[in-house]
């Protein structure tokens, strides 16, 4: 008696995984029955839809199987995720005939993860590193199921439906860069300038008797320093003319916080 496996098709890739509820996933369904059969020697038969066991190497052939079969699930999985990715990359607006996107930031850092994600993922359909030390048999029938299932074929699809969301991440990083080297050239412009200016007036008799200090006291409107000969005259205005300053000692005082 042979095994009958089911196997469920992706949802439409046209149709976003975002706006489906559970009665359109019914619909989008189809059914693919692949049988499973005993004979003398394992194979695939496309026309028959029957992948074929042998009782010798039973285990191994069911490994080589699985492992199509679970590659083949995951690949679905990628291909809606890819179909999601390049929806929103197209839904991406141009602001201007040069072609300045107005797209916030955060929905080309999802492309961006979304399309690193991605190749990460579809590294599963290389070949399996349990088959390496295999015979070449089971090299064989693998390739055969993933003949059956379309795997090489739909991966190239995929890989190509990814360059899309890349693109037009790389697309937006270059203009980024360079509205951040624009910047800093105006910035280097700018201080050149000052540093000119500076040179300037520092040749210029009006400027020797400025300085930081005074500007930024007039700017502030603060007012300016008293002077030592200010004080030595209020002092001897106070104590006399033979009073006389010997020595000036400062105490930081502690302030008191227990009263």
């Amino acid at each position: 008696m042979g095994l009958e496996y089911n196997q469920n098709t992706a949802p439409s890739p046209n149709v976003s995984a975002e706006t489906m509820d559970s009665h359109s996933i019914i619909e989008l369904i189809d059914d693919e029955i692949i049988k499973i059969d005993y004979g003398e020697e394992a194979n695939v038969d496309e026309k028959k839809d029957t992948w074929v066991l042998t009782e010798k190497n039973r285990f191994w052939e069911e490994v080589t199987y699985s492992i199509a079969l679970v590659r083949s699930i995951k690949l679905d999985e990628i291909e809606l995720e890819t179909d999601n990715a390049v929806n929103r990359a197209l839904n991406l607006k141009f602001s201007s005939p040069s072609g300045i996107k107005t797209t916030p930031r955060a929905e080309l850092a999802y492309l961006y993860n979304l399309s690193y994600n991605l190749t990460v993922k579809s590294r599963i359909v290389e070949f399996p590193s349990i088959l390496w030390e295999k015979e070449n048999s089971f090299h064989e029938l693998y390739h055969k199921a993933c003949r059956y299932l379309d795997i090489d074929t739909r991966v190239e699809v995929v890989q190509k439906k990814m360059k899309l969301p890349t693109n037009y991440w790389m697309l937006e990083n270059e203009h980024a860069s360079s509205i951040i080297s624009w910047r800093l050239e105006k910035m280097i412009i700018w201080l050149i300038a000052i540093e000119i200016l500076f040179q300037v007036l520092g040749k210029s008799e009006s400027w020797e008797d400025f300085s930081w200090e005074k500007g930024i006291r007039k700017l502030l409107g603060l007012p300016e320093p008293k002077s030592e000969k200010e004080g030595e005259e209020k002092v001897k205005n106070l104590f006399g003319e033979e009073y006389q300053i010997v020595e000036q000692k400062y105490e930081i005082i502690k302030p008191n916080y227990n009263k």
